[in-house]
């Protein structure tokens, strides 16, 4: 009884939405619009659950497009280049003086004050802290100071693996029973193998020819792409004739060296393809699903959501065997050593050259893609709201 009564209590739910409505949707934006739209599908069978999700006045348009129909859209009268400098400051007016009393969900891993509503902070990395050197020193610096007070104001806080989970309660010293993994998910309407038409189609919209093996993220040291190159370089000549070596993603930070390793490699004939324009969200799945195999071989990650979109294209994955790649790919990728040219040339190999091993590899990825789901994290995030609520 007292089970079904928590269940019945009105439960009003609000998401800070920036990361929505940034020009530049970045991963965390993704990941913010898949717990959306998997809230939405539960308030849709709910009517004792409401959503807002609030935005700077000025990108309200910019929200807008992700079409959330279940949302209620809250204005904040704040700039969004000055959201960052008011939080570090300390002077950011509470959030629900603008929403009212709500339970509130901060996918960015640094909460907004509030006066009288309960906060949950979402932690997908402790990179900055970790392994700064490979993060933005600027970003670095930020995130190290206000996420450590976020994690100690948040009435619970969401690690997006087991792996970020312990790495919280160990570097801040939290009480365990107030850290809670919720996965990210993959959307398996959006991320599913492509007809050779639709990848023939994309590779030609971007100047793509020929088979092709696949990277994906941004263009940052922790993506460990320099190392990509040269095992690349290394793999024997049948592998790297027949195929090119396609990176997908935006330059970030420290590329120059980078940008050497791929010039080197171009000097000796290999292939190194860089899209010249901007690949679009809806593109990136039939470019999974055009590639021989898809590597990711990052020094550090909280989750890694490309493994998981890759697994469900249909495409055999090479990943690290560092923070939390192996839980997250769960035994279905062919694991590396970040910090080996060797290794990861090797397992690029390993894989490239037997085709019962790719063939097993893409039938267990999606299987272990069965077991991310964003309606399933919803879930799990309205069951934490209703325990604290």
């Amino acid at each position: 009884m007292k089970d079904a009564k928590r269940k019945d209590k009105k439960l009003s739910i609000t998401v800070e939405g920036l990361t929505l409505a940034r020009d530049h949707f970045s991963g965390i934006g993704h990941y913010t619009l898949g717990i959306c739209r998997g809230l939405e599908k539960i308030a849709e069978k709910d009517p004792f659950i409401s959503l807002k999700v609030t935005t700077p006045f000025r990108m309200v348009e910019n929200l807008k497009r992700h079409g959330l129909s279940e949302f209620k859209i809250v204005r904040l009268p704040i700039l969004n280049r000055i959201v960052a400098k008011l939080l570090d400051k300390g002077i950011m007016p509470p959030i629900d003086i603008f929403t009212g009393k709500s339970m509130f969900f901060f996918p960015d891993a640094v909460l907004f004050p509030a006066l009288f509503s309960k906060r949950v902070v979402v932690v997908h990395d402790l990179s900055f802290e970790v392994v700064p050197q490979f993060v933005d020193s600027g970003n670095s610096k930020f995130l190290s100071k206000n996420v450590a007070k976020s994690v100690k104001k948040a009435d619970k806080i969401v690690a997006v693996s087991e792996f970020t989970r312990s790495s919280v309660i160990e570097h801040y010293k939290v009480d365990p029973k107030n850290v809670v993994t919720i996965p990210n998910g993959v959307d398996r309407k959006t991320f599913y193998k492509r007809s050779k038409e639709e990848v023939d189609f994309v590779k030609a919209k971007y100047g793509i020819s020929g088979n092709y093996i696949m990277f994906l993220g941004n263009l940052e040291p922790r993506k460990n792409l320099s190392s990509l190159v040269k095992a690349y370089i290394n793999l024997p000549e049948k592998i790297r004739s027949g195929y090119s070596l396609l990176l997908v993603g935006a330059n970030a930070w420290l590329t120059g060296d980078l940008f050497k390793d791929i010039q080197k490699a171009r000097m000796m004939g290999l292939s190194i393809i860089r899209p010249d324009k901007y690949v679009s969200d809806q593109d990136v799945p039939a470019l999974y699903s055009g590639a021989a195999c898809f590597v990711y071989p990052s020094h550090f990650e909280g989750f890694g959501v490309p493994i998981i979109e890759a697994m469900a294209c249909g495409t055999p994955v090479i990943t690290s065997n560092n923070s939390s790649m192996p839980e997250v790919a769960g035994g279905a990728a062919e694991l590396v050593d970040s910090k080996s040219v060797l290794s990861i040339s090797k397992g690029i190999e390993k894989v490239m050259s037997n085709r019962k091993k790719q063939d097993k590899m893409i039938k267990d990825g999606l299987e272990r893609v069965d077991a991310y789901s964003w309606e399933d994290s919803a879930e799990k995030l309205v069951r934490l709201y209703r325990e604290i609520n």
